[in-house]
């Protein structure tokens, strides 16, 4: 056994939301939850992914972070607010919070309690103009069409306005499921699904349309791909040629909805379904809690940020771990900082990030020590740091008051190694009470340590025992 895969079983179970270690290296289970926090789920039959892979987990780690877990039948009633299930809700004495992501991702939802203990979270439909949605029971659906502009050999005396009008038109017919909506709203649990259509015409006047498709929750990472194996036909044939890609597409966003194992199914609500309010289910809060008001969305949005303040007291702002199931190996990197800007309009522009490695600790000072010295030589490699600067035409606008998913390209520099990187970012701009702003910042990324830096890692299944997963969970404030 290597001396890393050694250090890193010692410290295996050093979970650092779970586990504090004194000066005797004893362990002690320490849970943070406090009095009236609560992890509701509500479920139906067809939930049987979440209910038999991922709700175990959900329960185990509730009840080592002391958080009382109540598990509802949606059949039996279910808040009007709630159109799909498997439906997650942290609720504690100041607030009630919907959790919007995939529900397969324990360290999600980890996070999404995190951030939501100390501010309640204030619920507001997410709107888009023309775009394609599906409904089903109280349940919504959209399916926001990028089209991209024809690439390689342009045809003689063609329009390119007349080509996308048609195309999206095709498509729109293909998608026969979906129905264009001038304003398309979408509920905390409702779904959203991005379709990308790529037409590309060779020399012989073959039209190749690549297609990929998107979940809400990561716009990196393609739920479905054509690849190297593109729908094509005869130019002059691209409307038929749109309209079988739009029910290819639909056809896969359908199955997504229904299948997915990487936490993207849903059940929707039928109408059938009784609604309850939260105080019929024995779920009311405290008057003070139910009176709070909205979050404020008419405020200009500063320009300049910096820090990397934690939204947790004690917990840090930036944490490691291995992939599942090797994710009980884990450890912290306390002295991080960062700063970015905004532009007059809101888009979000530039940034830098910066992680000293001194700083890492996996909570036994040998073990830290090894680990700086003798795999990620801290004394030659003391930082490791993410940069990105977007294009103006970059599509990074944030909305005040809400969360933003954005990905956002950039470099990322380990141990001297610069490697391009595209990190999965969720930016929610606040106006507080006493009229200050704050940014919270949550961004999740992996990297390959093996293939790309040649550390190993623990005994286990490729790929978790190659990939730490980093969870950067922090506010920043104006400067």
């Amino acid at each position: 056994m290597s001396t890393l895969k050694w250090i890193i079983l010692v410290a295996g179970g050093l979970l650092l939301f779970a586990v504090r270690i004194d000066s005797t290296d004893e362990q002690q289970v320490v849970p943070l939850a406090q009095e009236g926090e609560k992890i509701i789920l509500f479920t139906q039959e067809a939930d049987e992914h979440f209910r038999t892979t991922c709700l175990p987990k959900v329960r185990d780690w509730a009840a080592a972070e002391g958080l009382e877990f109540i598990a509802l039948d949606a059949a039996a009633g279910i808040p009007s607010e709630i159109t799909a299930t498997p439906a997650i809700v942290f609720q504690n004495q100041q607030g009630r919070a919907l959790y919007a992501s995939r529900y397969s991702e324990l360290g999600t939802i980890k996070n999404f309690v995190r951030t939501n203990r100390l501010r309640p979270q204030r619920t507001a439909p997410l709107c888009a103009e023309e775009v394609l949605q599906y409904r089903s029971g109280r349940a919504a659906l959209n399916a926001p069409v990028k089209l991209t502009e024809l690439q390689g050999s342009m045809p003689e005396a063609w329009s390119p306005e007349a080509f996308k009008s048609i195309a999206l038109a095709s498509i729109q017919r293909g998608m026969e499921q979906f129905t264009m909506q001038s304003e398309a709203c979408l509920q905390r649990t409702d779904r959203a699904f991005y379709c990308d259509f790529h037409p590309y015409r060779s020399e012989e006047g073959i039209l190749y349309l690549s297609l990929e498709l998107y979940s809400m929750f990561n716009c990196i990472r393609p739920v479905f791909k054509t690849a190297d194996q593109p729908l094509s036909s005869a130019f002059e044939d691209f409307s038929q040629l749109f309209e079988k890609a739009g029910k290819k597409l639909q056809e896969e966003l359908l199955q997504q909805t229904e299948n997915s194992k990487i936490g993207d199914a849903w059940s929707p609500i039928a109408e059938s379904i009784p609604s309850k309010n939260w105080d019929e289910l024995g779920l009311a809060l405290p008057p003070e809690a139910a009176n709070t008001a909205p979050p404020k969305t008419d405020f200009t949005i500063a320009q300049q940020w910096a820090g990397a303040q934690a939204v947790v007291p004690g917990v840090p702002a930036l944490f490691f771990r291995f992939m599942e199931p090797l994710d009980r190996y884990a450890g912290e990197v306390p002295d991080f900082a960062g700063e970015l800007t905004t532009d007059a309009n809101g888009k979000l522009r530039n940034g830098t990030f910066t992680a000293r490695l001194k700083s890492l600790t996996m909570g036994m000072t040998e073990l830290d020590d090894k680990v700086k010295k003798k795999y990620i030589y801290t004394r030659k490699f003391p930082e490791a740091s993410f940069y990105f600067d977007l294009p103006e035409s970059a599509e990074s606008d944030l909305r005040a008051g809400r969360l933003n998913r954005l990905a956002v390209p950039g470099v990322f520099t380990f141990m001297q190694q610069e490697k391009p990187m595209t990190v999965q970012a969720e930016l929610t701009p606040q106006l507080l009470d006493s009229g200050e702003q704050q940014l919270l910042v949550h961004v999740q990324f992996d990297l390959n340590i093996t293939d790309d830096y040649g550390i190993a890692g623990p005994d286990g299944p490729d790929p978790a025992r190659k990939t730490m997963v980093f969870d950067l969970n922090f506010i920043m404030l104006p400067q």
